[in-house]
């Protein structure tokens, strides 16, 4: 079989696996529907990287829901894990190396490069993708996918016979009823800051903390709705007053202005005092921050004997 047609039966084996598990329990959605679209025409460039982002769309956003109990199931039923497992990864690195701005002056960035560059080079001898080499590439993203699919749709089959296939929908139900989406997340933090009176980037904290907060919520996972959604927005509360989110209103600027320093050690310690009795409460305005080191300076002033 050609890879275009192992493309077109992509599709088919996605709906083989939400039939499967639908058929077990009707409420469950295994893939979520999507408006991305796989292209055929996969000698080119920018089919390459379309199909990447499909990729990553149906394994890390289409069945975020589910992806940890399927994989926890492959390990169970030996369907190799390890392998399954890696592709995974991989096509996450593919689609980071695609889509972000990458440093190699830090470390995890540097790896991932690595790992993304020496895939490149064992497919076509060059760290680097030419035009001639997008269809081998292609082809082998193709493979990825669907040995992911296969021993997805291998573990779906072995639930539907196994003797604990109910305590397997069970586990599969909590997981759905208790998953936290982005989007609720996001809406948890506005929450939660306009009642503390704080001001962040609730988009980005989600991003930040949003898988940390979906696995600390797997231990009250048995808990009422009611009682769930508390539960979050304590560990929000948590989250927002035991992390360093807050930025000094202050800047060196001002404090260069109001105190006749010019750029140098001294404006630098300013500056350190300044965040320091900002972070000790993220509601000090940047005038009230202005009255504390004012005071700072002429107490050091007083004990050091000297200008500060």
């Amino acid at each position: 079989m050609d890879n275009r047609s192992k493309l077109l039966m992509i599709s088919e084996k996605i709906k083989q696996i939400n039939d499967a598990v639908n058929k077990m329990e009707s409420s469950i959605v295994f893939f979520s529907a999507t408006h991305q679209e796989l292209r055929l025409d996969i000698e080119r460039e920018a089919a390459y990287y379309v199909n990447i982002d499909y990729f990553y769309g149906l394994f890390f956003e289409r069945c975020d829901i589910y992806i940890d109990f399927i994989m926890q199931k492959i390990m169970l039923f030996n369907l190799e894990y390890e392998k399954t497992k890696s592709s995974i990864s991989l096509i996450h690195d593919l689609r980071t190396y695609k889509s972000h701005t990458l440093d190699k002056m830090k470390l995890h960035d540097k790896d991932l490069i690595d790992r993304v560059e020496k895939w490149h080079f064992r497919l076509t001898g060059s760290k680097k993708i030419s035009d001639e080499n997008y269809l081998i590439c292609s082809n082998q993203l193709i493979n990825l996918a669907e040995e992911i699919l296969d021993a997805m749709l291998s573990c779906i089959r072995r639930i539907e016979t196994d003797e604990r296939k109910e305590h397997m929908i069970r586990e599969m139900l909590m997981a759905k009823d208790n998953y936290c989406p982005d989007f609720y997340i996001e809406s948890q933090f506005n929450a939660v800051m306009t009642a503390v009176g704080l001001k962040a980037d609730a988009h980005i904290l989600t991003k930040k903390y949003g898988k940390q907060i979906r696995d600390k919520m797997k231990v009250f996972s048995s808990l009422p709705a009611e009682e769930h959604d508390k539960k979050i927005g304590l560990l929000i509360e948590q989250i927002l007053f035991s992390n360093d989110i807050n930025i000094c209103p202050l800047g060196g600027e001002r404090i260069m202005l109001e105190f006749g320093l010019v750029p140098g050690k001294e404006l630098g310690e300013m500056k350190r005092k300044a965040i320091e009795l900002s972070q000790e409460d993220p509601y000090r305005s940047e005038e009230q921050l202005l009255v504390l080191l004012r005071n700072w300076k002429r107490y050091r002033e007083l004990i050091m004997g000297k200008s500060y």
